[in-house]
């Protein structure tokens, strides 16, 4: 199947170069990460795995000077069968991140990496939150 696959994108890829990948038959859910994946640079998932993405920064004093209410959405934390973190960040960060930030309500949402996209309820309600729409 996946050679199939792969002469089907080439062959929608060859006939709308300047367009995101689309593949009718694909579920949408399965290709919307690949609609940016031609702007993508793969240095930065590189140094985001090595965590030299920050690299010399102080990611305590950064977040100890955001002085505007915030609101935080935090992923569920989640592990897999073999202990490693299906996430961005553990439970201990996320303490960690509401002590730093001053004005800052974490709200945790039963959601993949995609809040925004998975839960767009949950993202506006949170976004009015800090706008002081709610």
């Amino acid at each position: 199947m996946q050679p199939k696959i792969a002469e089907w994108t080439a062959a929608e890829r060859a006939a709308t170069p300047d367009a995101h990948l689309t593949l009718a038959w694909v579920p949408h859910d399965w290709v919307r990460g690949l609609y940016f994946y031609d702007d993508f640079d793969v240095r930065f998932a590189e140094t985001f795995h090595d965590g030299s993405w920050f690299a010399g920064v102080d990611q305590a004093d950064l977040l100890s000077r955001i002085a505007c209410p915030a609101v935080y959405l935090k992923a569920k934390t989640k592990y897999g069968e073999d202990g490693l973190l299906l996430a961005a960040n553990s439970d201990e960060d996320a303490a960690r991140v509401q002590e730093l930030v001053g004005a800052c309500e974490t709200i945790v949402v039963e959601s993949g990496h995609d809040i925004h996209y998975d839960h767009p309820e949950a993202f506006v309600e949170a976004m009015d939150r800090v706008a002081g729409n709610n």
